[in-house]
């Protein structure tokens, strides 16, 4: 990158912080969002960014060292994760019609809802949806019953113990969103229902079973993880990449953290 590109970047960047809290601006250029993505890719440790583009080389010990740097209780349990052999589990959840649905509600919702990720705070391209409100109106009752039982089916998970479950729509896209950063959740439980086929890249990729991998997925899948899973998404490099992501937040995973917060 170039000094002159290297300096509209950064500042680009500077006029974005003061939003972080409030929707961004519908105008908002192109080529600002990807000055952005840009930067941030640059930005981030060699060694991260290259197990998004490669998991299977990665190594997942050093790769947990380096995202959850000074974060002693989140690399514990994604070291944990990482150990476990059972740490994701894909099934199939919705149909191809219900995967469209929430396609068509992404794109109609996606400029007045867009703001900055809490991850990565860049432009999140996502859309938030009330679980007990506004789903079911969008797929039905049967896919959304289907869909609180993920953790359960997955991890034999307490359904009586999830106070909320938190649900938003995703859009990938090259000159959008193109990636994600490796993370770890803050809630009990997470499922990515995969609402797109036929784009290239945008691979969900996860540090479970020993070492670092890609996720294979169809259309209308559901990978479900505990939530100290290490994971991110690869660069897309064309097409469109959708995704409805749910966090399910548990009483006792609540309980704990405040014991731990007071103690």
């Amino acid at each position: 990158m170039h000094a002159k590109q290297r300096k509209r970047t950064l500042a680009a960047l500077l006029l974005l912080l003061p939003l972080q809290t409030q929707a961004l601006a519908t105008t908002l250029a192109p080529n600002v969002v990807r000055d952005q993505f840009d930067w941030s890719w640059q930005m981030q440790p060699s060694l991260e960014a290259d197990a998004l583009l490669r998991p299977e080389r990665a190594d997942a010990a050093a790769l947990l060292a380096s995202v959850l740097a000074g974060d002693a209780p989140s690399t514990a349990v994604a070291t944990a994760e990482l150990e476990r052999t059972d740490g994701v589990a894909t099934a199939p959840a919705l149909s191809a019609a219900s995967c469209a649905a929430l396609r068509d509600h992404c794109d109609a919702e996606m400029a007045s809802q867009m703001a900055l990720d809490n991850t990565d705070r860049l432009p999140d391209f996502q859309v938030n949806v009330d679980f007990d409100r506004d789903l079911p109106g969008i797929l039905g009752a049967a896919d959304v019953a289907a869909l609180r039982a993920l953790p359960c089916d997955a991890f034999g998970a307490d359904a009586d113990d999830f106070y909320r479950v938190g649900c938003f729509l995703r859009r990938y896209a090259a000159d959008e969103r193109p990636f994600m950063k490796w993370h770890v959740d803050g809630n009990a439980y997470t499922a990515n229902v995969a609402l797109s086929e036929g784009h290239a890249g945008g691979e969900l990729v996860a540090a479970y079973g020993g070492r670092c991998r890609a996720v294979p997925r169809r259309l209308g899948a559901a990978t479900t993880h505990r939530g100290g899973l290490c994971h991110g998404v690869a660069p897309l490099t064309a097409g469109l990449r959708y995704s409805l992501i749910l966090f399910f937040h548990s009483k006792t995973s609540l309980e704990a953290r405040m014991r731990r917060g007071s103690s």
